[in-house]
């Protein structure tokens, strides 16, 4: 057939299925979720060929698991210096481990903390995209949460039977919490940024230091409300 200059032009208006579809990949709780979903799936993958054992490591790992265990079975704690050697981990590690062994196997307990580490560690993802996106915008909340999902360090750290999981997840939601605080003005925001800067400094003794810097943000948070008004 020969196309006629006078001919009207038909165009197909697209389905109603494919503009749902664009649309919901274009929300950013769609985008979040599928970041977990590749997030827990990196973290299982690294998990699945470490091959790194606490119970026969003679580094830091090894050190937290000997303390962790003996205070599971002995409660005992020894401790050679709170500022090197802050307990909260190893409190966190010997009720994992209490309860692998209540199953007969300490190696259940391991695998009980790294699974509370990925949950963790996958809780960032959204967390972190909501921060970054109260302190800047939602592309950097995006791109945010994406280093949090996929960075190689992020994906290895919940394997790790050390301090920092746990230490730089109470640091994240510390600063979430500031920041909710400081966009609505709750106090149960500020309590709460206080207790999960505590518990950060009971994983690791530099958290300490992030109670000078709360306080920095609080005190220049009013000025800054008014010079947005």
């Amino acid at each position: 057939m020969e196309y006629s200059p006078t001919q009207p032009i038909v165009i197909e208006p697209p389905r109603w299925w494919r503009i749902k579809l664009a649309q919901a990949v274009r929300q950013p709780s769609v985008i979040i979720g599928v970041l977990i979903v590749i997030g827990l799936a990196l973290r299982l993958w690294f998990i699945a060929i470490n091959q790194i054992d606490p119970r026969f490591s003679a580094a830091d790992d090894g050190d937290y698991y000997v303390r962790a265990l003996r205070f599971a079975v002995t409660s005992e704690y020894v401790d050679n210096s709170w500022l090197v050697r802050p307990p909260g981990h190893i409190f966190f590690f010997a009720a994992m481990l209490r309860i692998g062994l209540w199953f007969g196997d300490p190696a259940i307990g391991i695998a009980l903390i790294r699974a509370v580490q990925v949950i963790l560690s996958l809780a960032l993802i959204p967390l972190g995209y909501d921060l970054a996106r109260r302190l800047f915008d939602q592309r950097t909340g995006l791109i945010f949460a994406a280093i949090l999902a996929v960075w190689m360090p992020m994906v290895e750290l919940p394997a790790l039977i050390l301090s920092e999981p746990l230490f730089f997840t109470m640091l994240v939601i510390h600063a979430w919490l500031l920041v909710r605080w400081r966009d609505d003005r709750r106090l149960r925001w500020l309590i709460g940024a206080g207790v999960t800067l505590a518990f950060a400094a009971l994983a690791r003794s530099p958290g300490l230091d992030g109670a000078a810097f709360a306080v920095l943000f609080i005190a220049i948070s009013p000025w800054r409300a008014a010079d947005q008004r």
